[in-house]
């Protein structure tokens, strides 16, 4: 009697350990308690994640004028050129697209636009010549190992023609508008063939105005 009582303890133990076995054996692969889970976004080989974002740093906007045209001229600047120098040497092409506008300033209706102008140039690497290049719409490529220097003597004295002086009227308030970006051309090359989105943006649009009366 207590043998067969036991037998069927035995019975009963061995079948909850049985199934504890094929629970745990079924049961869906996940974390551990604990675990923490991390998601890696691919950069530039070459680019600190903890570096700061690049960003257009204006030194001077101003108006000049001869007898027929309205010329706006800024000197500006690029801040953490270092990251920008190592994503060009690991293959990046880079935009840099401005655009300037004139508008007659209207009280009750929207500013009047008189003209408008798009300037776009290019920034590449050579690995072979080991420079930055700077292709221009308006003039020859100009070479520099020294992308400071490079950027200082063209982006540093940028010329935007804003219009005629003839279309100006005497007594009438004036905006000119400038604005910046700088995009990626195109992929860059680390991110790979099977990326579906991406942002090609470097330096988001950044406008500034200036007001004046004739």
């Amino acid at each position: 009697m207590m043998l067969s009582l036991f037998s069927r303890a035995a019975i009963r133990l061995l079948g909850v350990l049985l199934c504890l076995l094929l629970f745990a054996g079924h049961s869906p692969a996940g974390p551990v308690p604990g675990q923490e889970l991390k998601a890696e976004a691919k950069t530039s080989p070459s680019a600190t994640a903890s570096s700061p974002a690049p960003a257009f740093v204006l030194r001077n906007f101003y108006l000049s004028g001869n007898e027929t045209l309205l010329t706006a001229r800024l000197s500006v600047a690029i801040s953490n050129l270092g990251y920008l120098q190592d994503i060009l040497r690991d293959g990046a092409r880079l935009s840099i697209e401005c655009d300037s506008a004139l508008y007659r300033k209207r009280t009750f209706w929207r500013n009047a636009l008189i003209a408008e102008r798009h300037f776009t140039s290019s920034l590449r690497y050579n690995p072979l010549q080991k420079n930055f290049i700077l292709f221009s719409e308006n003039g020859s490529p100009i070479a520099n190992a020294d992308l400071l220097a490079l950027l200082q003597s063209t982006w540093g004295n940028l010329e935007m023609p804003l219009g005629n002086l003839s279309e100006l009227e005497n007594g009438e308030t004036y905006v000119a508008v400038v604005s910046l970006t700088l995009k990626h051309e195109e992929m860059p090359p680390w991110l790979g063939e099977n990326v579906l989105f991406w942002s090609d943006t470097i330096i988001p649009r950044q406008e500034y105005k200036l007001e004046f009366g004739y």
